[in-house]
């Protein structure tokens, strides 16, 4: 199969998840979850510290590289956010990402982030599916947003930024990031029907942030 047949196939697939509404710390976790060849790290920043909440990574330890300032009863405020995620040190044809993210910004900014990768090996990337909606919290008003990303080849390590656009100026308030990776081979991409998407896992409540 092509590159580019994969990526048109790919694209159709994770689309799907756009029209779902998803509004949720973690009730959008990907259906490869937990398959061999898989990561999972989430920063819920309860506590000081770049460590990572809860993780199930057996290629090394994931970090968060920013400072940032931390308050309670759980937020990390910083303009950007930069992770360090190790993966399987095999050369597979691909690695599919999903990062999920809730936050808060100033009254009257855009919510919007800028989402960069850099690997080793250099890899190609492209998001394949993305959204970003109002969060639930009824105290204040939040944001959810989430980017599904297909690499070519798959890299032994990935730097990800997150981060408010060029030239802004204004803090985010991080309360929670997720990220999922996966870097098994995947014969045909067809095979991934819309039953193994997960959909029910996108429709779902979000979590009141502490208080």
């Amino acid at each position: 199969m092509s590159a580019r047949r994969f990526f048109i196939l790919a694209a159709a697939l994770f689309a799907v998840l756009a029209t779902a509404p998803a509004f949720a710390d973690d009730l959008n976790p990907p259906w490869w979850r937990g398959l061999e060849g898989t990561t999972f790290q989430e920063w819920t920043f309860d506590q000081p510290g770049n460590a990572p909440a809860n993780v199930n990574n057996p290629y090394g330890t994931p970090s968060l590289l920013t400072q940032g300032q931390w308050v309670p009863p759980g937020q990390l405020i910083s303009p950007d956010l930069s992770f360090v995620i190790p993966n399987r040190r095999i050369l597979d044809p691909y690695k599919f990402i999903r990062i999920q993210a809730s936050y808060s910004t100033p009254a009257g900014v855009t919510p919007e982030l800028q989402l960069h990768i850099e690997s080793d090996p250099q890899a190609g990337w492209q998001v394949v599916g993305s959204g970003i909606v109002p969060g639930q919290d009824p105290t204040h008003l939040t944001w959810y947003s989430w980017w599904d990303i297909v690499m070519k080849p798959n890299p032994y390590i990935e730097w990800i930024r997150l981060g408010a656009l060029p030239g802004a100026t204004w803090p985010i308030y991080w309360d929670q990031v997720v990220i999922d990776t996966w870097c098994q081979p995947i014969p045909e991409p067809m095979s991934m029907t819309l039953a193994g998407l997960g959909l029910a896992g996108v429709i779902g409540g979000r979590r009141l942030r502490k208080r």
